[in-house]
């Protein structure tokens, strides 16, 4: 038995297939409601716009005709909803310098890569970066933090952001740049941290 695409099972879904639906919530699910938990650090309203994803999802299938990836356009109507809700709770994001002295910014995450601790003060330690790195996101644009989150946690290419957020990859490359100088200027260097 070959495994369908995802694009086989959004047209059995379509065509009246309730189970090929469930099937795409469960390959696509845990990562999409990772992200979306990502974006808005509320567990509840995560779910909430997971659960908004999906109807959006039902509701366009239509729409999808194949070009680019599933990934990328689902990825597209979370986004959209995420930044539309952001907006309904007028949580506009500011915009920072971007001064930094780290070259791509991955200091910024190095705490928060490896949950593997091995005692209290390396878990307080981490705590307090992901902390640290949460509060840090929620200073970025939407569409900077979208792109971070996409790259670092979801570990998407920039050109399936680009297909998500429908902008170039041009653009990409810009949130990505401004978004990790923002951070990199709000994050405190991990390598002046002393155990």
């Amino acid at each position: 038995m070959t495994t369908r695409s995802d694009a086989e099972l959004l047209q059995s879904h379509i065509d009246g297939d309730q189970v090929a639906f469930e099937q795409l919530i469960r390959r696509h699910g845990p990562a999409l409601l990772g992200y979306i938990t990502k974006m808005v650090y509320d567990s509840q309203l995560a779910q909430d716009l997971f659960q908004e994803t999906f109807k959006k999802v039902h509701q366009y299938a239509n729409s999808y005709k194949g070009q680019g990836k599933f990934k990328s356009w689902l990825y597209s109507i979370a986004s959209n909803v995420v930044i539309d809700n952001m907006r309904k709770l007028k949580r506009q994001p500011i915009a920072f310098s971007l001064n930094t002295s780290d070259n791509d910014g991955s200091g910024a995450f190095a705490a928060i890569e490896d949950d593997k601790v091995i005692n209290p003060y390396q878990q307080v330690t981490c705590d307090e970066s992901k902390e640290q790195v949460k509060v840090a996101l929620e200073q970025l644009t939407a569409q900077q933090k979208a792109t971070v989150i996409m790259a670092y946690y979801q570990g998407m290419t920039y050109k399936e952001i680009a297909e998500t957020l429908n902008c170039s990859l041009s653009t990409v490359k810009t949130h990505m740049f401004r978004g990790l100088k923002a951070l990199a200027k709000l994050l405190p260097d991990p390598k002046g941290v002393t155990e």
